[in-house]
């Protein structure tokens, strides 16, 4: 089967690595996977990977008509089965060119947590949160829930390499951020961006000064994006408190294995947090709202029900976040570390999901909707997509002075 990827971005994030993970799971039982997306740090990974990718259009507005020209093209001389968009910008771009033009099968996935209500109905989708699974089945005919997938092998305790730095030397984590030999590493992993990420990211570092008061410890930030400017701010602000340095930013790491194997904690959300997971770390999930709680049997419920993510009451508490940081710390529970290794092979296995995924690929190509039916549903998104366009162009009017 001749399948294309598509991601809104090829910057290091979660969505678009597990699309590059995912690809190439399914590539490996057979299929003939091309990766469409912008030039960023990824394409080396999808390289890396032997998979072939094409460079998108510079994205201008969504839908971009350049992109979906330009993937209506590639789906004309390639004859794609099925093309797979990551997020909603994508999807649109893909049903407005390919999908609706050519009527050419699309399969969506969101990895965010929450879907926009424009998105079409008629395109089969698929979802990671059970808790939106189960608000999207209501109002869509064919969503599926997936488990974010991990490569348990490549992340798995004893497999990360020797940190190597941009400029070609090679180090240990330790050294490289400073740390002495009585500190413990607590480590987030993660673009730093503002949407769903940089509240938490500030809290973390905010809570630090009092983690301190218990335990030496220090939080390694790996990632980078439009937020690091406030983020090192906020880093500078607490090691002024302290008066010393209790958080560091490395910047952004195509491999970050080392760090994951360095933590003696893993704070994040998503596939990141899982990823820690799957090299054996206890482990704190980070949300919105003030969210933070740890994995632990009693709350593992909770996270296979509403995923890696959680929303809090609004209030942010800085001494249960640290108490909960010192805690881990101080007095580590064995079992935790297993049982986040023990729920990844159990829920998360790359190898199993990708399986299902080419089943889903199947059933999905053999979906030919006629011309009146895409004609029907490409009107009806346009006008949903512009009362939505209308309604936020209202709000920042009344919002201005």
């Amino acid at each position: 089967m001749r399948i294309l990827v598509e991601t809104h971005t090829m910057e290091i994030g979660g969505s678009q690595f597990n699309a590059v993970e995912l690809a190439d799971g399914v590539a490996r039982l057979g299929h003939e996977v091309t990766v469409f997306g912008p030039d960023g740090p990824l394409v080396e990974e999808v390289r890396r990977r032997g998979l072939e990718w094409i460079q998108a259009p510079e994205r201008r507005g969504t839908p971009c008509p350049a992109t979906a020209m330009a993937l209506t093209r590639l789906t004309r001389r390639r004859k794609f089965d099925v093309i797979h968009p990551y997020e909603w910008n994508t999807l649109l771009d893909t049903m407005y060119g390919p999908g609706w033009l050519l009527g050419t099968p699309v399969l969506s996935t969101v990895l965010s947590v929450d879907v926009p209500f424009f998105l079409p109905t008629s395109v089969p989708m698929i979802v990671c949160m059970r808790q939106l699974w189960e608000q999207e089945r209501r109002r869509r005919p064919d969503v599926r829930f997936m488990e974010i997938p991990i490569d348990t092998e490549l992340n798995a305790p004893g497999t990360a390499p020797a940190l190597t730095l941009s400029d070609g030397r090679v180090t240990d984590v330790r050294s490289h951020v400073g740390a002495a030999d009585d500190e413990r590493l607590v480590v987030i992993i993660g673009r730093l961006a503002s949407r769903l990420k940089l509240e938490g990211l500030l809290d973390a570092v905010a809570a630090m000064p009092l983690v301190n008061e218990h335990v030496k410890a220090r939080l390694v930030i790996v990632g980078d994006g439009p937020e690091r400017p406030r983020v090192e701010e906020a880093v500078r602000r607490a090691t002024e408190s302290l008066g010393r340095a209790t958080t560091v930013v490395v910047g952004q790491f195509l491999d970050p294995r080392p760090f994951y194997q360095a933590a003696d904690l893993a704070l994040g959300m998503g596939s990141s947090i899982l990823r820690a997971m799957a090299f054996e770390k206890a482990v704190i999930v980070q949300g919105e709202a003030g969210f933070w709680e740890p994995l632990t049997p009693e709350t593992l419920p909770m996270f296979l029900s509403q995923g890696w993510y959680g929303i809090g009451s609004g209030k942010v508490d800085l001494p249960r976040l640290a108490e909960l940081i010192a805690s881990a710390l101080l007095s580590p529970d064995p079992e935790l570390p297993l049982l986040s290794r023990r729920t990844v092979e159990e829920y998360n296995s790359l190898g199993a999901i990708s399986e299902w995924l080419s089943s889903v690929y199947s059933e999905v190509a053999v979906q030919q909707h006629a011309w009146p039916e895409r004609l029907s549903s490409a009107s009806g998104n346009a006008w949903e997509l512009t009362k939505f366009r209308a309604s936020r162009a209202l709000s920042r009017l009344r919002g201005s002075p």
